[in-house]
């Protein structure tokens, strides 16, 4: 464990998993309560009308939807943006096309191919016909 100062209040905490103290995290949590019950409450709020209301700060925000923490309302839809190519996504950092782009890619240079080409399922095949040839064991 690793005895890091929290980011947000300074005081010295053991690091294990979240970025500030337990009372920091805490904290962090209520806020995020408090932003999600109020995009629910105004699903039509832009980012920085929810920004403003809410005291969090917009980056967050996006953080949050990138994470998968937050759903994109219709009045935060067009915020988020392909870390790649810059068109608008709803969520996490790439959109798919840059997504299976770059799949394809790590899958081609490791000689795996990720995008299968989708193949018809195939019929079911008819029962053996029983053949007459091969051991057969006899009772004496």
């Amino acid at each position: 464990m690793a005895a890091i100062n929290c980011p947000r209040c300074g005081k010295l905490f053991n690091k294990i998993m979240a970025p500030v103290c337990p009372a920091c995290e805490k904290l962090e949590e209520e806020k995020f309560n408090e932003l999600r019950k109020y995009i629910e409450d105004n699903p039509f709020a832009g980012i920085n009308e929810i920004s403003d209301a809410t005291e969090v700060p917009t980056k967050r925000i996006l953080n949050y939807i990138r994470e998968g923490r937050l759903i994109v309302s219709q009045g935060l839809s067009g915020e988020l943006r392909c870390s790649k190519c810059g068109r608008q996504i709803l969520e996490g950092n790439f959109c798919s096309d840059c997504s299976n782009k770059m799949a394809s890619n790590l899958g081609a240079s490791i000689g795996v191919n990720v995008n299968p080409p989708k193949q018809a399922a195939p019929a079911p095949a008819a029962a053996p016909a029983k053949k007459s040839s091969g051991f057969h064991v006899g009772r004496k």
